[in-house]
């Protein structure tokens, strides 16, 4: 069995059983004293069986409880890797239920997102159709505007004309009633007035002259004063571009008459009988309805209700419709 075994020295002796040898792990030393090997070497056989068999039967004993030992240790071992085990699941249980549940707010966002998807290309169609229909109005708006500045212009050259004719108009009065007067004089000038006994430019004068604002240079006040009464709509607005029409022809015949005046000292400009409502005529007077395109090549407009302002007027209802 070891070292200082009896077996080792001596054979065996008759009548004993010869066991085999037992191999037992690396790291596992068996040592018995000298004189306990001596003592068993030198036993009777009988009281050497009933050793083994009292040494077997502690073995079985020891054996027993050895096994249930390690039966108790594996059993602690194992409830606490499964109380381990069991942690783990309960952890994956309570994150698969995260899971779950962030899954479902992912598909409720997605249904979500999808019905703003479906409204957003509805939207986004009617928006084209939106702007298509904007695009159109824009391209219609843009042609009437267009239109409505050549309208514009020719309303603004329709007023100017009205200014020179009523001036041309009070210098062939002056001419008619006195005979000094050149209506043809090249000092005669629709851009001047007299102010003050001076002739000057037009664009020099002061209202403070006559209390008359003259208005030649459309731009520089004819549409102001038609734009002032806007608010009162389109009728308004129509009466005012009919009185500032007449007025503009009236201020035109005036200014025609004081040059006369200023001219030939002998022309009155306060002379009652010149008169904004009458024409020259071949060398005849006349009132302005009774007058014919064919004397001057004109169409004189100082009576509305005669013609020449109604055209004006047809023009401006036509804007409005």
């Amino acid at each position: 069995m070891g070292a200082g075994s009896a077996s080792a020295m001596k054979g065996p002796k008759a009548g004993l059983i010869e066991l085999p040898e037992t191999t037992v792990r690396k790291d596992i030393e068996i040592n018995m004293l000298e004189t306990l090997m001596d003592s068993i070497d030198n036993m009777e056989p009988k009281a050497l069986v009933k050793a083994m068999v009292e040494f077997s039967s502690k073995t079985l004993l020891l054996s027993r409880r050895v096994g249930s030992l390690f039966e108790r240790e594996l059993k602690e071992g194992s409830r606490t890797k499964m109380e381990e085990l069991q942690d783990k699941v309960d952890k994956h249980a309570e994150e698969k239920e995260a899971w779950k549940k962030e899954k479902e707010e992912w598909e409720a966002e997605r249904k979500r997102l999808s019905t703003w998807r479906v409204r957003c290309l509805d939207s986004e169609e009617k928006l084209k159709g939106r702007i298509a229909d904007l695009e159109a109005d824009y391209d219609d708006i843009r042609e009437k505007h267009d239109g409505l500045e050549g309208e514009l212009e020719d309303l603004k050259s329709y007023i100017i004309q009205k200014h020179i004719n009523g001036f041309q108009k009070g210098v062939r009065q002056a001419s008619f009633f006195y005979e000094n007067v050149d209506a043809n004089d090249v000092r005669f000038d629709v851009n001047k007035d007299v102010v003050d006994i001076v002739l000057i430019d037009e664009a020099e004068s002061s209202p403070k002259g006559d209390g008359e604002k003259e208005a030649v240079d459309v731009d520089a006040g004819g549409d102001e004063m038609v734009a002032e009464d806007k608010h009162d709509g389109l009728e308004g607005e129509l009466e005012d571009l009919k009185s500032y029409i007449i007025q503009t022809h009236i201020n035109g015949f005036q200014k025609g008459v004081r040059q006369a005046s200023f001219f030939d000292e002998n022309v009155d400009a306060n002379d009652v009988r010149f008169d904004v409502n009458k024409v020259v005529v071949d060398i005849i007077l006349i009132d302005e309805a009774e007058s014919s395109p064919k004397g001057d090549g004109e169409k004189e407009a100082v009576d509305v209700d005669a013609g020449g302002d109604e055209m004006v007027a047809e023009d401006v209802e036509q804007k409005a419709a």
